[in-house]
Formats: structure tokens, C-alpha cells, sequence
């Protein structure tokens, strides 16, 4: 790697069991309801116009088709927490610039966007953006711990409660 070039992480995403189940199973039913939709024209009453049906037809596979592979594609992206758990090395984020989006009202918190410059024993050294909600931890020169997997930068950050842990100032 030359000096001009960075290395970029991707952010893990923290989902449950029950969530990647219920992503994958929502999926499965879009796609089942994309197939029998068409089936329905050749078999059995069809209580609208002909035409009326196909453009249903058309109309469910347009949106079912989609929406059952950005269900499936999550559950990949889940999965992300299981490999941090098998090759995961702790790690020091350095928060290197911050853009706070205010919360639209109604209880919603405010979301940030945070530059991050990533390292450790372990790890070597890259950047990496993270998207969240905003909490007082996260200031410019904030250092946060971090769990990495050094294969792919793949990275979350550690949190204690609802508030990321700091890691202590190096002298």
C-alpha cells in the first residue's frame, strides 16, 4: 500500500436471531406471493377485468420481487456481529470529524455522522465512518473502544448501556 493510499472499514450491523428470522421469513413470503399471484390468472374465478388482474400481477411482482431481496441482503449484513465474534481484535477509534443531523421532532434523536481513524495492536491502521444516534460521547479526539476483524476492517463499536466506552488518553 502506498502512503496516498487509505484503507476504508465497514460498520457491523447488530441484529438478533429473531430478527434475522423474521427478515428471512418475510422474504420467503414475498417471493411466494410474487409466484401465486400469476397462478391465480390460469386457475380459479377471477373477480376483476383481465387486464385489472395483470396489472396487479405486475404491479405485487414490481414491489414483492425487491422487498424480498433487500429482506434477504439484511440478513447478510447481520451476520456481521457472528464474524466479529470469531476473529474480532480489540481496537481504538479516534473520532476525526463529526456531522450531527437533527432529529425531525417527535421524540426522534438527533443521528451523527462520525469520520473515524482506526487502529491497534492487532490491527492496522484505517479510517471508517459510522452512523448513529448522537450521544455527548462522540466529540472530535474522542477515543472509543472498538472490536475490528483485520481480514476485511469490518468494525463495531463497543458500547456500555446506551453510551460508547472511552478508551483511557495514551500518554
Amino acid at each position: 500500500m502506498h502512503a496516498d493510499d487509505v484503507a476504508y472499514g465497514r460498520q457491523a450491523t447488530h441484529e438478533g436471531f429473531v430478527s434475522r428470522l423474521t427478515k428471512r421469513s418475510m422474504a420467503v413470503m414475498c417471493w411466494l406471493w410474487a409466484l401465486f399471484m400469476p397462478f391465480t390468472f390460469f386457475v380459479g374465478e377471477v373477480y376483476m377485468a383481465w387486464w385489472a388482474h395483470i396489472l396487479l400481477v405486475v404491479f405485487l411482482m414490481l414491489i414483492l420481487l425487491p422487498a424480498g431481496y433487500g429482506l434477504w441482503s439484511d440478513v447478510g449484513d447481520a451476520e456481521d456481529i457472528t464474524q466479529l465474534r470469531r476473529s474480532g481484535r480489540p481496537a481504538v477509534a479516534e473520532v476525526i470529524s463529526m456531522h450531527r443531523t437533527p432529529g425531525r421532532g417527535y421524540g426522534e434523536l438527533d443521528s451523527v455522522s462520525l469520520l473515524l481513524r482506526i487502529s491497534g495492536d492487532e490491527v492496522p491502521v484505517f479510517t471508517a465512518s459510522y452512523r448513529g444516534d448522537q450521544t455527548a460521547a462522540f466529540r472530535v479526539g474522542t477515543l472509543l473502544d472498538a472490536v475490528v476483524d483485520p481480514s476485511d476492517n469490518l468494525y463495531t463499536l463497543i458500547f456500555d448501556g446506551d453510551r460508547p466506552k472511552r478508551s483511557p488518553p495514551t500518554a
